[in-house]
């Protein structure tokens, strides 16, 4: 069967109209993939219907139970913060900021410090996922695995090298006894097609002078240095023949069609943060804290005895939403765990002006939005 000539791809002739600027941004249009009119139907794979469109094959069905793991026990955190060391926090983050005095972090009084504990719940279910699509690669003479080799296996039943858990990965295969060779389908088999950085001309208008040979104006006219005078350039890309080597076929005339599988290890994440000061939920995320619940298995159940409820009620949601992976991938291990995160709130006043800043996670991280002692133009204040 002889592939028919995709409208996009135009002679590697003398180029028609008028001779474009040298644009580098006009490279070579990406190739299509091959048309999958004229694709061999492969038993198994008949889904691949559509140019440039993959497959996404559901995995067999799994008949792993979830598990019931350990209790949650209520934790309070251990970490402290006096008067003196919120104060000392404030006026160093005070002396950082270029816009902010230090007088009210030395003057201000604390009218109280609140310690509480941020409950922070993250869930991740590590999934494969397998797709398919045709491919094609240039063909130089290497081996042509074909359907006369037998019928071509299930996408799940091919041998893909599990990565460690939780590590994100990508991997393309050819599927076994799904290639063939063709007449390459953007090229036709020339070999070559039309240089579009030149538009088959090879030469472009040059931009130095707009194509106009002379530069300036009145008695500064003077020659083009860059052309010559010319108003033409010779076109780089074909070194003037208005044609260069197909990118598809390499210039090799023909390609290798097959059956190219994509196996995704991809790890989801989902979370809660349970936190009852004014301080942004999701700022407790990224600071350290302590472990106090940490599960993983193949699949879990949710958690159902920590003694905060909205945790229980969480992890019970989150578990649900990640259930739906397993239409379209096979999960493989889901881990939860529960951090403590401390957390301190200062009330302040200085001056007139009351505020608030906040001291949380492991690391001592300090927030504010109210500093009463700004400016906006870049002053000292002392």
């Amino acid at each position: 069967m002889q592939p028919s000539k995709p409208s996009q791809v135009q002679p590697a002739a003398q180029g028609e109209g008028e001779m474009p600027f040298d644009d580098s941004s006009q490279q070579m249009a990406d190739p299509s993939a091959p048309p999958i009119q004229e694709m061999e139907r492969i038993k198994g794979y008949e889904e691949i219907v559509k140019p440039n469109v993959t497959h996404v094959t559901p995995p067999p069905p799994s008949y792993q139970e979830a598990t019931q793991g350990a209790s949650v026990d209520r934790w309070i955190s251990n970490k402290s913060l006096t008067e003196d060391e919120a104060r000392a926090l404030l006026v160093a983050e005070a002396k950082s900021k270029c816009c902010w005095g230090k007088g009210a972090a030395e003057g201000m009084t604390i009218s109280s410090l609140q310690k509480s504990t941020a409950v922070h719940y993250v869930l991740r279910t590590f999934v494969e996922t397998r797709s398919t699509e045709w491919a094609s690669v240039p063909f130089k003479g290497q081996p042509v695995d074909g359907p006369q080799n037998g019928q071509a296996p299930a996408p799940w039943d091919i041998h893909v090298q599990q990565p460690e858990m939780f590590r994100d990965a990508r991997m393309q295969c050819e599927v076994p006894h799904t290639a063939s060779v063709r007449t390459c389908h953007y090229c036709m088999g020339a070999t070559f097609v039309m240089c579009l950085r030149c538009g088959g001309f090879g030469r472009t208008r040059c931009n130095s002078c707009r194509g106009k040979g002379v530069k300036g104006v009145g008695d500064n006219r003077r020659q083009c240095l860059s052309c010559g005078g010319s108003g033409k350039r010779t076109c780089f890309n074909c070194r003037g023949h208005g044609r260069i080597p197909c990118p598809v076929c390499e210039a090799a005339g023909q390609v290798k069609c097959f059956v190219q599988l994509t196996t995704m290890f991809k790890t989801h994440t989902k979370d809660f943060i349970l936190e009852q000061t004014p301080l942004p939920d999701e700022l407790i995320r990224n600071v350290p804290g302590a472990t106090l619940f940490n599960e993983t298995q193949p699949l879990l159940n949710p958690i159902q005895s920590c003694p905060e409820q909205q945790v229980n009620a969480a992890s019970a949601s989150l578990i649900q939403e990640h259930r739906v992976l397993a239409k379209t991938g096979r999960i493989w291990m889901q881990n939860h765990v529960i951090r403590g995160v401390p957390v301190f709130q200062c009330d302040c006043q200085w001056k007139d002006k009351e505020f608030q800043f906040f001291v949380y996670g492991d690391n001592r991280t300090l927030h504010t939005d109210g500093y009463p002692q700004t400016c906006c133009c870049g002053c000292q204040l002392l």
